[in-house]
Protein backbone atom coordinates (compact mmCIF):
# COMPACT_ATOMS: atom_id res chain seq x y z
CA UNK A 1 0.00 0.00 0.00
CA UNK A 2 1.32 3.09 -1.25
CA UNK A 3 1.14 6.18 1.81
CA UNK A 4 1.45 9.73 0.33
CA UNK A 5 1.92 12.55 2.21
CA UNK A 6 -0.48 15.21 3.52
CA UNK A 7 -0.35 17.72 0.16
CA UNK A 8 -1.69 21.36 1.16
CA UNK A 9 -0.85 24.51 0.80
CA UNK A 10 1.39 26.26 2.96
CA UNK A 11 2.27 29.88 3.11
CA UNK A 12 5.68 31.69 3.98
CA UNK A 13 5.56 35.49 4.54
CA UNK A 14 8.75 37.35 4.52
CA UNK A 15 9.70 41.01 4.03
CA UNK A 16 13.35 41.79 2.15
CA UNK A 17 15.50 43.59 0.27
CA UNK A 18 17.21 42.32 -3.12
CA UNK A 19 20.67 42.94 -3.62
CA UNK A 20 22.77 44.87 -6.91
CA UNK A 21 22.30 41.54 -8.30
CA UNK A 22 18.74 41.14 -7.96
CA UNK A 23 18.45 37.90 -7.05
CA UNK A 24 16.13 36.55 -4.32
CA UNK A 25 16.94 33.69 -1.77
CA UNK A 26 14.53 32.02 0.17
CA UNK A 27 16.16 29.80 3.23
CA UNK A 28 13.47 26.68 3.20
CA UNK A 29 12.79 24.86 6.41
CA UNK A 30 14.90 21.99 6.35
CA UNK A 31 12.14 19.42 6.91
CA UNK A 32 11.36 20.04 3.04
CA UNK A 33 15.03 19.39 1.73
CA UNK A 34 14.69 16.69 -0.73
CA UNK A 35 10.42 17.33 -1.76
CA UNK A 36 9.11 18.18 -5.15
CA UNK A 37 7.78 21.67 -4.27
CA UNK A 38 5.78 24.40 -7.25
CA UNK A 39 6.63 27.25 -5.47
CA UNK A 40 4.44 30.90 -6.45
CA UNK A 41 6.18 34.09 -6.33
CA UNK A 42 3.56 36.95 -5.52
CA UNK A 43 5.62 40.32 -4.31
CA UNK A 44 4.07 43.97 -3.45
CA UNK A 45 6.64 46.98 -3.23
CA UNK A 46 7.21 48.35 0.18
CA UNK A 47 7.54 51.89 0.86
CA UNK A 48 10.19 53.32 3.24
CA UNK A 49 10.30 55.45 5.59
CA UNK A 50 12.54 57.97 2.65
CA UNK A 51 10.19 57.01 0.24
CA UNK A 52 7.13 58.06 2.37
CA UNK A 53 9.27 61.53 3.61
CA UNK A 54 9.88 61.84 -0.23
CA UNK A 55 5.88 61.19 -0.79
CA UNK A 56 4.45 63.59 1.15
CA UNK A 57 6.77 66.55 0.35
CA UNK A 58 5.57 66.88 -3.11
Amino acid sequence: MLIREKMQMQTIQLKTVLGEDGILQIQMPPELKHKSLEILIVFQFLLDSNSLHRWFKD
